[in-house]
């Protein structure tokens, strides 16, 4: 990390201050505490004593919006967003008031300052209570503001008036020379055309140029459009290497992207896309917000935030709108690796369920068809207070979702497994594995989910079915329909089977104390229940068989002992 790079906060990282919820690991609070907008990283580390510290805690920090580099500035899609925070915190009446440090944060941040974080190293200087920062007061004024005039207010805490203007004046005559020399339009729309098409293998057409802000001067292309359409980039800023400006070769050192439309295995080759503009060594960092990712011929749900050096070295990073999920992306001789791992992820809005945890890995390639196919090596989730633990292939051949795989289900309630029988479920309470072949055919998700179709064994330890009462038929004689109660049972082995339309439940067998039965039954459509059991008492003396048929429907079920 460059030693001279100063940081500072964010509206994110102030507000993270005020809030301690928001940062509770006590390093990366320290270090932010300690970014002022003027210390640059080399002071900062010798202030902790500990740089590999100091610099993880910056980088995690600023991957996750609570400081910035204080030369960068705010983006230009955020110029607004930053001026509207700025005229808000102006108004003292509008801040909540700043949080005081715990005794802990305190003692642990002197300690760091005082010593340099070696242990035995004592402070003796009595502790000061914080103070809130006071800001002058500001005379409100029914006016306008211009939220695309750059902000250079807060610039006067570091440099006197003549300074100011100083600044001013250099940076007019920086647009001076620019503009006498001309925008070098031509050579980077070269160099972004050349670049891309050679990541992509396909032609690349480049929009119009022009000069921009993002967070400095930068060169904004309106749009960036691969020749089949199936990627394109909109709002684009370039922010070039000025040692290279006026060269034959323009670099790049930093790539901005708002709205994007791209294939999930394109972002493997952001990276390399990132040395090729970068001219080598560390590369251009490119990274895309409100991304839409495509697998073969359909979109993955929701948007995306995508960065080339998000992960680990050559591997781009991706993540959702609300983080829960972390995926990193690289290319292999094989194919696109893909590796994820989610917290209360929701994979799609179709599933009524959340994922309460997921860990994944699967191989994109192609097939022998040409189609696409995304191998699923690993899959571990832990969901309807269950583990699932699987591994499968999903095929994309034009508009056609293909799923086959096998899934290992392992200690589910009783009520969340009737919930893998769809909307018309039996009450069930115990605790359920199971062992399934999963099978799916649609054109997009959501068919995909609905068309869901599973087979396998299921097994259970104690247990009961409600609304089911086989004794009771039993006893109750031949003829005569039964109503309520319940099915207790020590096990309960059996297969199970479930399509779209129907589930059926075969090779039954419950055991419970002297009772025992061994049966099918089947949900119809929505609720229609139909199935026969074989029942059996043994007592001291003598053994009591009875054949006992279901019907009715999955909230009304009947019983009627049949012999």
């Amino acid at each position: 990390m460059d030693q001279n790079l100063v940081y500072s906060k964010t509206p994110a990282g102030e507000e993270a201050i005020r809030q301690r919820t928001r940062v509770v690991q006590r390093n990366l609070r320290m270090v932010l505490i300690l970014v002022d907008g003027k210390a640059p990283v080399g002071e900062l580390s010798a202030k902790v004593g500990n740089a590999q510290l100091v610099e993880q805690s910056l980088q995690e920090l600023e991957r996750d919006g609570f400081i910035a580099p204080a030369s960068a500035g705010s983006s230009v899609w955020v110029q607004s967003t930053s001026a509207q925070h700025s005229v808000h915190a102006a108004d003292p009446g509008s801040m909540a008031p700043a949080e005081p440090l715990l005794e802990s944060e305190k003692s642990f941040l002197q300690a760091s300052l005082a010593g340099g974080g070696e242990e035995g190293t004592e402070d003796t200087r009595p502790e000061e209570p914080p103070v809130a920062p006071s800001l002058p007061p500001v005379k409100k004024e029914n006016k306008a503001v211009n939220l695309n005039v750059i902000d250079f207010s807060r610039w006067r805490n570091y440099l006197p008036r003549p300074g100011v203007i100083g600044l001013g004046a250099l940076l007019l005559a920086i647009g001076a020379i620019w503009a006498s020399f001309g925008v070098p339009e031509q050579r980077y729309r070269h160099l972004l055309a050349e670049a891309v098409g050679q990541v992509l293998g396909q032609a690349v057409e480049v929009g119009e140029l022009h000069l921009g802000w993002a967070g400095q001067p930068a060169l904004v292309a309106g749009s960036i459009k691969a020749g089949n359409g199936g990627m394109s980039l909109e709002e684009v800023a370039l922010v070039p290497q000025w040692s290279s400006l006026l060269s034959r070769h323009p670099l790049c050192k930093r790539v901005e992207v708002r709205r994007a439309n791209l294939p999930v295995v394109a972002t493997a080759g952001l990276h390399a896309l990132g040395d090729k503009l970068g001219g080598g060594g560390q590369g251009a960092r490119i990274v895309l917000h409100e991304v839409t990712l495509g697998l073969g011929s359909v979109d993955l749900p929701g948007r995306w935030s995508v960065d080339s050096q998000g992960g680990p070295e050559g591997q781009t990073l991706i993540t959702n709108t609300d983080r829960s999920l972390r995926a990193t992306i690289a290319a292999s001789s094989a194919g696109v690796t893909v590796a994820w791992q989610g917290v209360n992820w929701q994979p799609d809005p179709a599933l009524r369920w959340k994922l309460d945890q997921v860990d994944g890995q699967a191989l994109i390639s192609s097939a022998p068809s040409g189609a696409m196919l995304v191998t699923l090596s690993k899959l571990d989730v832990l969901a309807l207070d269950g583990r699932w633990r699987g591994e499968g292939r999903l095929q994309l051949n034009g508009e056609k979702l293909m799923l086959d795989g096998r899934l290992a289900l392992r200690h589910m309630a009783g009520a969340r497994f009737s919930e893998l029988l769809g909307r018309s479920r039996i009450a069930l309470q115990g605790s359920y594995s199971a062992d399934l072949a999963v099978r799916a055919e649609g054109r997009d998700w959501a068919a995909l989910w609905a068309g869901l179709s599973y087979e396998g064994s299921i097994s259970a330890g104690k247990g009961e079915v409600a609304s089911l009462d086989l004794l009771q038929a039993v006893r109750a004689g031949v003829g005569p329909f039964s109503r309520g109660g319940a099915t207790t049972f020590d096990s309960l082995e059996g297969r199970i089977r479930r399509d779209p339309k129907n589930i059926q439940l075969s090779g039954l067998a419950l055991q419970s104390g002297l009772a025992s039965a061994t049966g099918r039954l089947s949900i119809e459509g929505e609720s229609k229940l139909e199935g026969i059991f074989d029942v059996q008492l043994r007592g001291s003396a003598n053994r009591l068989r009875a054949q006992v048929q279901l019907s009715g429907t999955v909230a009304d079920p009947q019983l009627r002992r049949l012999r």
